[in-house]
This record gives structure tokens, sequence and C-alpha cells, in this order.
């Protein structure tokens, strides 16, 4: 799997104009970084056994959760409270 990706990624680099500047690695980066916490936090679930499907629908709430708390108090202190509360409910 890991072959395919790096031949798929350099395939990209060559074809594709712009695709190795910095900036497009720095988007892709940001893009699948909560997709890779969430990745690794379900690895210990299977890994231990459990098999746990909630967790897109708890990352949904939390987001929404924080959305709401940051419009309504403009505190972005706050809702970062709430991600942490709702990830820690994940654990």
């Amino acid at each position: 799997m890991l072959v395919v990706f790096a031949v798929v990624f350099i395939g990209c680099v060559i074809f594709v104009p712009n695709f190795g500047s910095f900036i497009n690695m720095k988007g892709l980066g940001l893009a699948i970084s909560m997709s890779g916490m969430v990745a690794c936090g379900m690895l210990f679930c299977l890994a231990s056994g459990d098999f746990d499907l909630s967790v897109a629908s708890v990352i949904a709430c939390a987001g929404v959760t924080t959305a709401v708390v940051i419009n309504m108090t403009e505190s972005l202190w706050l809702g970062g409270g709430r991600v942490c509360y709702w990830a820690h409910c994940v654990v």
C-alpha cells in the first residue's frame, strides 16, 4: 500500500503543475491532520478489541458545538476547551 501511495504521489508531482509546491504540501498536511489524529485514536480502539463507530458523530458534534460556542461567546479558548471535552469523551 505504501508503494502504491509513493508511486501515485511521485506521479502527481511530475505531471500536475504546482503539486509539489510548499503551499500545496502545507494545505495537504492541514487537510489530513484531523483524519490522521482520529485514525490514530481508532487504531488503539481496534487493537484492544473494541469496535466503536461513534467517533465520526462525536467529531461532528464537537465541531458544531465549538462553532456555536465561539460564535456566541467570541471566545476561542472556551470553544477550544469544548473540543478537548468532546475529545476526552471519545477516549
